[in-house]
């Protein structure tokens, strides 16, 4: 009896209920090479479109800095030799 006393005093979601969860819910991480293909498509479609405001393409150029600052942060230095074999290459 206490089993069903508890589960009638639990509220029963709706289904307009559940999609506005589904909504709410973060949505998952994009890894940076994804978003980088993402912005390369985007900015083909915009230069084949014609008649795009250069400020456009200045925000994708953000974009791009953006993407390039999250994989820099991301970057791990496995050893000191790796950090010179880089800075000779340069």
């Amino acid at each position: 009896m206490s089993v069903y006393v508890a589960m009638s005093s639990q509220r029963v979601k709706s289904l307009d209920e559940e999609q506005e969860d589904e909504c709410m819910k973060q949505p998952a991480d994009v890894p940076s090479k994804q978003a980088r293909v993402a912005v390369e498509i985007l900015r083909i479609f915009l230069e084949r479109t014609g008649d795009v405001p250069d400020s456009v393409f200045s925000s994708i150029i953000s974009i791009e800095d953006i993407i390039n600052m999250q994989e820099a942060i991301t970057l791990k230095q496995k050893k000191t030799t790796d950090f010179f074999a880089i800075c000779r290459l340069e």
